[in-house]
């Protein structure tokens, strides 16, 4: 008796594994074809210029309408000085929204890009 005790358990244990596997790759199926499914969204950004008085110009970034940075001063330049134009904090904006569309964040700056962007 005691062996047919045996077999029908390890029967059942088996029969059971095999049904938590199945039952398992149906939920991973599921699961992939959910997420091929779902479609994600690059993120908008915005760029602001504001003036910041004795100070000069600046601008904020917008991601998604909320405030991802502040800017108050041209970055990398000793001193706290703003840009001298509405157009060249705006253009600075620009580029570091660039950097934040291909993942750089934070979005640094060199003296040797802001040169080249004209801004200095």
């Amino acid at each position: 008796m005691r062996i047919f005790e045996f077999l029908f358990l390890t029967l059942f244990l088996l029969y059971s594994c095999g049904q938590e596997s199945n039952e398992s790759s149906d939920i991973i199926e599921d699961d992939t074809v959910a997420q091929s499914g779902n479609k994600q969204t690059a993120p908008e950004f915005t760029v602001v210029t504001v003036e910041y008085p004795g100070v000069g110009w600046g601008y904020q970034i917008l991601q998604d309408g909320k405030l991802a940075i502040d800017q108050k001063h041209i970055p990398v330049i000793q001193g706290y000085k703003g840009f001298s134009s509405k157009e060249k904090a705006e253009k600075t904006g620009g580029f570091i929204v660039e950097k934040m569309k291909k993942g750089v964040f934070p979005p640094t700056l060199t003296e040797t890009e802001l040169d080249s962007l004209g801004v200095l």
